[in-house]
């Protein structure tokens, strides 16, 4: 079957009702170019109802391909997708894929097979529920919880969803194409003298003041990095080589003019795996010389914090962790509640000493001083669980499957996303996430043509 059609057996008046809403928005979209012709309101409503027809059938017919694949494509830029601040357009695409994604399964009545490891994720995010009764403010663990839950619902619902090999190369291509589309946009803007912030560094911005905090931005890159250097590695011609370097060189210089330490560390993490892991290590080498070529070829402040790193303590990173370590000794058995570590931080400030001032009410910059002054013991061992059950999901790919790249890649990209959290606070940022459900597309993907050619 087809990506893009339906089952045989949909009900026809299920497909009637379609078709009645594809005429409904082409008769808007016919009069919205008639009576509002010229202006900026007639021709995105005249966009819209053109592009509607069709992006409503893909929504029904293959929801990894529309509208997930907005989303994907837009994640690097949640910050500043939120124009009249009451959430950003990303947050409604995940709505509206999660929706989709449903709808499609209920539909069909076809659900893959969930991993185990999902069963780990509901019980972290069970603890981290329980944790508000005996959180120092439990409003605080309220207040993100939500955020955190919404999260999770739409991995488990992409990792339900029966992917196809279609539907991974709609959401492994726009990973990529997203995600160099950002760099290459962001090194643009800097190199032209726009959106440089403080520190001479990439700060993308909006008229409404919203803004992507480099580190993000570059981590957000940090997946897109990993498929295309290791797809490049297994190119099987001298065209998808060189598209692939040139694709490399986009990102290199995106995550360079950031000037983010915390994703250039990832950026070697990953790179170390895949010269550990791979058997390509002779051409590995010459991309990564292609890399340090392309990002060198931009001008930013990240040599400079690198040499002040040590004597600023990483930007105050090691005077928060001095407190927040102190806080540990007294929340490490259960913790101190959920998105509580800066209230435990408050606690704990007058009992660590301090080369720099870094204030009060601080976030922890680290995921595992994080996890273990918020959820205690039991949360830090069942976070790793969850990474480690991440990182695991793709080892039935064997190394003479087709697929055995993607896993390569996406390992790496845990690997390297989880370095950079030591640096950042990463758990409720849709990147890392978009990095956990491209890993259940592939395993479901896998396995359906594993069930198909056992048939």
């Amino acid at each position: 079957m087809s990506i893009l059609s339906f089952p045989k057996n949909d009900a026809r008046p299920g497909l009637k009702l379609v078709y009645l809403v594809i005429a409904a928005l082409v008769a808007v979209g016919a009069s919205a170019i008639a009576l509002l012709s010229g202006t900026k309101t007639g021709f995105v409503l005249s966009l819209a109802a053109s592009l509607g027809p069709v992006l409503a059938y893909v929504s029904l017919a293959a929801p990894l391909a529309f509208p997930f694949t907005a989303y994907v494509a837009l994640v690097p830029f949640d910050n500043v997708l939120n124009p009249d601040g009451t959430g950003t357009i990303t947050r409604l695409l995940a709505i509206l894929t999660g929706a989709a994604l449903a709808f499609y399964m209920l539909r069909t009545g076809r659900v893959a097979k969930p991993s185990p490891w999902t069963l780990v994720w509901l019980a972290l995010y069970a603890w981290m529920a329980a944790s508000a009764f005996w959180a120092i403010d439990s409003a605080a663990v309220f207040a993100l919880l939500p955020t955190a839950a919404q999260l999770l619902m739409l991995y488990i619902v992409v990792s339900l969803f029966p992917a196809n090999r279609p539907a991974l190369n709609w959401s492994i291509w726009t990973t990529l194409a997203g995600g160099v589309l950002a760099a290459g946009y962001g090194a643009f803007l800097f190199t032209h003298g726009m959106d440089v912030g403080k520190e001479n560094r990439l700060w993308i911005s909006t008229d409404v003041g919203n803004f992507v905090d480099p580190n993000h931005f570059a981590a957000a890159l940090l997946l897109p990095f990993a498929l295309t250097l290791t797809l490049t590695l297994y190119a099987r011609n001298a065209w998808q080589a060189i598209g692939g370097a040139i694709a490399l060189v986009a990102l290199s210089e995106g995550i360079v003019v950031s000037a983010s330490r915390g994703a250039i560390i990832g950026v070697g993490a990953i790179a170390l795996y895949l010269l550990i892991r791979s058997r390509h290590r002779i051409r590995l080498l010459a991309l990564a010389a292609v890399a340090t070529v392309g990002g060198a070829l931009t001008s930013s402040s990240l040599a400079e914090r690198f040499s002040v790193a040590f004597s600023s303590g990483g930007s105050g990173r090691t005077d928060i962790w001095q407190v927040g370590l102190s806080a540990v000794k007294s929340y490490w058995v259960f913790g101190a509640g959920y998105n509580n570590f800066a209230f435990a931080y408050d606690k704990a400030f007058m009992q660590a000493s301090q080369l720099h001032f870094m204030s009060w009410h601080r976030a922890p910059h680290n995921i595992l001083l994080n996890v273990i002054v918020e959820l205690g013991v039991p949360g830090t061992l069942l976070l790793l669980a969850v990474w480690f059950g991440q990182f695991r999901m793709l080892k039935g790919v064997a190394p003479d499957d087709r697929d055995y790249p993607l896993r390569l890649a996406l390992e790496a990209a845990v690997v390297g996303t989880f370095v950079a959290a030591l640096f950042l606070d990463v758990m409720v940022m849709k990147y890392v996430w978009l990095t956990f459900m491209l890993i259940a597309i592939v395993r479901n993907a896998h396995q359906a043509d594993r069930s198909i050619a056992h048939v």
